[in-house]
């Protein structure tokens, strides 16, 4: 059985040393059609705390966390099980324009031998589907996180904090690069870049490349 694999990005601090690495079997779910959907009801929230507690409660026993100082440099998984070199990209509900979601596609795009767009997963059932959606949490202390789940074509989904605006740390545009860095199959990486970088907006020269050549073979 494949578990998701959680990547958070922290509002304290750097990328780096507050990152959220684990493998549970249960994460805050999935995206809802809508921004409001995903965030709003107090029952909403009370659950997701609960599923949250459990899931931090898995990882201490099964003991699972990968400590940040543990981690090489240069990490990258390929973890998808299929060979192609596209990822379509869906947007749930309607993503605020600060989030740059089409100038973050665009640049990652960029990749030698990834080809990354916009559309709906089900018309496109061969590619890599990410999809991406807003929520708000004030006391979750994450501007946005990535599920994966490895050795599968499971949909990747991008989770984007809305209450993350309010902070003074990290913009919404380089949130949305980090988060889609992982979705394409980086770690945290130590190398230079927006997985690695604080207020990045876009993937460095070595992202791409790294990137393109993991890529290459699915081409």
């Amino acid at each position: 059985m494949a578990f998701p694999l959680r990547y958070g990005l922290s509002r304290y601090g750097s990328h780096m040393d507050k990152q959220i690495n684990t493998r549970a079997a249960v994460t805050d779910g999935s995206p809802s059609s809508t921004e409001t959907n995903l965030g709003g009801s107090a029952f909403a929230t009370t659950l997701r705390r609960a599923l949250l507690a459990v899931s931090a409660a898995l990882v201490a026993v099964l003991g699972v966390m990968v400590p940040a100082q543990a981690q090489t440099p240069s990490q990258f998984d390929y973890h998808w099980s299929s060979g192609s070199n596209i990822i379509v990209v869906q947007e749930m509900g309607t993503l605020a324009k600060r989030w740059a979601l089409s100038a973050v596609i665009r640049d990652w795009d960029a990749a030698a031998t990834l080809r990354v767009h916009r559309g709906q997963c089900a018309d496109f059932p061969a590619q890599h589907c990410v999809k991406v959606a807003a929520y708000n949490q004030e006391d979750s202390g994450a501007g946005g996180y990535t599920v994966i789940t490895p050795g599968t074509d499971e949909p990747t989904l991008i989770y984007l904090n809305r209450a993350y605006w309010d902070w003074d740390t990290v913009d919404s545009h380089s949130v949305t690069c980090h988060e889609f860095g992982h979705a394409v199959g980086f770690t945290h990486d130590e190398r230079s870049g927006c997985t690695s970088e604080d207020n990045r907006r876009t993937p460095s020269a070595w992202e791409l490349d790294r990137a393109a050549r993991a890529y290459q073979n699915a081409a």
